[in-house]
């Protein structure tokens, strides 16, 4: 859907940490794409390793396979408009 056309809203939140009372957030719209480079370079692999430092040796393994394969991409959402929201007790 992002693909015919690239103009992409998106809201990331803490709110799986931190429950529905307390919790912070980020919402804004963008312009999606798909990384047409090697995904496998050294940036999105270093990024792969720290997201996912405690994964097996096999998890990473079969990452790369699928990217491979083309049957996982990479993509990106390049922001063009941003807004934040925290909810909070009244003290914080």
């Amino acid at each position: 859907m992002a693909q015919t056309n690239p103009r992409v809203s998106f809201q990331v939140d803490t709110s799986a940490t931190t429950g529905h009372y307390v919790w912070s957030s980020v919402t804004g719209v963008g312009s999606f794409e798909i990384v047409e480079e090697n995904p496998l370079t050294e940036k999105i692999s270093a990024l792969v390793n720290v997201r996912f430092a405690d994964a097996p040796a096999w998890f990473l393994a079969n990452v790369e396979k699928l990217f491979a394969a083309g049957k996982m991409v990479a993509w990106r959402i390049t922001p063009t408009a941003l807004t934040g929201v925290k909810i909070a007790p009244p003290n914080e």
